[in-house]
């Protein structure tokens, strides 16, 4: 069984695209834009009528078809892999039952069920792709930002330099600068949910991609199982263990329901183990809102737990030995170490941002802009640095290591 490390190394060409989508809107605006700055009043509409053209725009929507083209297919290779290797682990389920197993190359059945997730995925990447947009600052109001899609945002940028330098220096040297933060900063993003408020909430497109692929296998994966489960008569399940697992779904990782108790914790209900331990209402149901965990279908009297409660246990205090932080006002408070993968998550997003608009500034010839990226950039790796070094005692992976033994073992 794939475990979470392969899952992600399976996905990270995925996300890598992506990234490289948005620095090729980027560097293309920031290249064109670093001309401008050194062309008088009079050669700078010279210029803008050669971008009218739309040599650029061309070229920029030439290279983000090609990518997501190769995303699409990563896709489809992507969801039909997580299904074999679901589907080969349930064998010795189907020997127990006396079921003919057939293999995935011959299974129209659970092919069919794979290639209805694959074109909901797909469905879902290609209005990720066309619902993208870059959140730029209003020239007249610099505290109100808007979204503005990709095409778009290639022309306003040009205007608004072609503008500076035709009205005066100084007011490129302010808005080439900002334009790069605001490109940089929020990079390309899209609509995740909106508030209670009403307002969107956008996220990067990269991090939202990872999720709609994340989706997509946890879906895949649930519905090969929902297939096993049927076909060997299931009666319960158990989910999966990974450490530094989040403060909800830590205390239940592990461990067998039936299927009727599964159903409860699915839906907000008290639930109980099929040991008779007994949990309170959780709010967030496993395998949606980011959680890494999946559900295996099994024949409960034959099942033997993966884990011993013993070896939970150590997981669990693993975990809580994380660091000790001092907080604002001068206490000491303990915090896990999955507060801690999430607190290098946080510092890793922060040092791309500013390496982004490094390489941002260095394609614009903006010197001093480039110049306080690298200070940036210094800052936050000794911050890093002395976050996993010196609190730590050594560097923690940011993977998050998952315990991936198959639950179709001998125990049956």
């Amino acid at each position: 069984m794939l475990n979470e490390n392969q899952i992600d190394d399976l996905i990270q060409p995925l996300i890598d695209r992506q990234r490289e989508i948005e620095e090729t809107v980027i560097m293309a605006i920031v290249r064109r834009i670093g001309k401008i700055k050194d062309l008088s009043p009079a050669d700078v509409y010279k210029l803008e009528r050669l971008y009218q053209t739309g040599s650029d725009a061309q070229k920029i929507n030439k290279r983000v078809a090609e990518l997501t083209r190769e995303s699409e297919s990563e896709i489809k290779k992507i969801i039909k892999t997580i299904a074999q290797d679901a589907y080969k682990d349930a064998k010795a389920f189907y020997d127990y039952r006396e079921i003919p197993y057939i293999p995935y190359a011959e299974n129209e059945a659970l092919q069919t069920i794979v290639e209805g997730v694959r074109r909901v995925t797909l469905a879902d990447y290609t209005n990720l792709s066309n619902s993208t947009a870059f959140m730029l600052r209003d020239p007249t109001n610099p505290l109100i930002i808007r979204p503005t899609p990709i095409a778009l945002t290639y022309q306003t940028v040009i205007d608004r330099a072609v503008q500076s330098v035709a009205m005066g220096i100084e007011s490129y040297n302010t808005l080439i600068p900002n334009a790069i933060r605001d490109l940089t900063q929020r990079g390309i993003t899209v609509v995740d949910y909106t508030t209670d408020e009403g307002k969107p909430h956008r996220v990067r497109l990269d991090t939202v991609v990872r999720r709609n692929i994340l989706d997509g296998i946890r879906d895949v994966q649930q519905k090969t199982q929902e297939y096993i489960g049927e076909q060997i008569g299931a009666d319960g399940v158990e989910i999966s263990v990974h450490e530094f697992s989040a403060p909800d779904h830590e205390p239940i990782q592990g461990h067998q329901f039936s299927n009727e108790e599964y159903e409860k914790l699915q839906t907000g209900q008290p639930f109980e183990d099929v040991n008779g331990v007994k949990f309170g209402a959780i709010e967030r149901p496993i395998g949606v809102w980011n959680c890494r965990h999946r559900t295996f279908h099994i024949i409960l009297s034959h099942s033997k737990p993966i884990y011993t409660l013993e070896q939970l246990e150590e997981i669990k205090k693993r975990n809580a030995d994380g660091i000790t932080i001092t907080d604002r006002d001068g206490n000491e408070v303990q915090k896990t170490k999955y507060w801690c993968t999430q607190k290098m998550r946080d510092y890793e997003l922060r040092l791309r941002k500013a390496k982004e608009g490094e390489a941002a500034a260095e394609a614009a010839n903006e010197t001093d802009l480039e110049n306080e990226y690298k200070s940036k950039i210094y800052r936050l790796q000794n911050e890093y640095k002395a976050f996993c070094n010196q609190r730590l005692g050594g560097t923690l992976s940011i993977r998050v290591f998952i315990y991936a033994k198959s639950p179709f073992h001998p125990g049956i």
